[in-house]
């Protein structure tokens, strides 16, 4: 999204630096109302499915999964600003251009996978779902048993 948008430094007055800021604004505001539901979507989705032993290991494994991700993030940007065309000895429009690349590529690589994945948790979670429910009748109807 910020790789298309037009960058102020090399926008020569053309358009107004207020109307930049009010557009970053805009974008940056419009991907944090976007991209805060995942949290508790996955929360919820998790504790749908996984039966209450196993509940507290699979929230743990899920933060440790996206502490690890998430560490390498600013190192993969770097790199990939330096493959795009970052100079350390240029700080005009060209660094600033490979860094908005390098981020976009960084950020849009794993919402494709996520996107992917969530998608065929739209078609495996109601299956999963029923199957967690049958077995917990089952154990129901065992521990009345006895």
């Amino acid at each position: 999204i910020f790789d298309v948008l037009p960058i102020p430094l090399e926008v020569n007055g053309s358009i107004p630096r207020a109307h930049l800021v009010a557009l970053f604004s805009f974008v940056a505001g419009l991907m944090s109302i976007c991209c805060s539901w995942c949290g508790g979507v996955n929360n919820s989705l998790m504790s749908a499915v996984i039966s209450s032993e196993r509940r507290s290991a699979m929230f743990a494994f899920d933060r440790f999964a996206e502490g690890v991700m998430s560490s390498f993030s600013s190192v993969l940007v770097g790199q990939l600003a330096e493959w795009i065309g970052w100079r350390r000895d240029d700080d005009g429009v060209g660094n600033a251009r490979a860094l908005g690349r390098a981020i976009s590529l960084a950020c849009a690589c794993p919402w494709a996978i996520c996107c992917c994945i969530y998608t065929l948790l739209y078609y495996v979670h109601p299956r999963d779902l029923r199957k967690l429910k049958e077995e917990l009748r089952e154990v129901d109807n065992n521990n009345n048993k006895v």
